[in-house]
């Protein structure tokens, strides 16, 4: 992902650069609240707030 994301900035391709954002967007955010849940599940001093 990284080497195409590399390559469509070289080259202005925009479609790509675009699609390649939302993914690693997409990706990130699911990553956050996925580590918020686990968050609430080890530390129930968390579930309390």
């Amino acid at each position: 992902m990284g080497r195409l994301y590399f390559e469509a900035i070289t080259v202005m391709d925009l479609p790509v650069i675009i699609g390649a954002t939302y993914i690693l967007t997409v990706f990130f955010l699911i990553s956050i609240f996925v580590a918020d849940l686990l968050y609430g599940y080890f530390d129930p001093r968390v579930r309390t707030g």
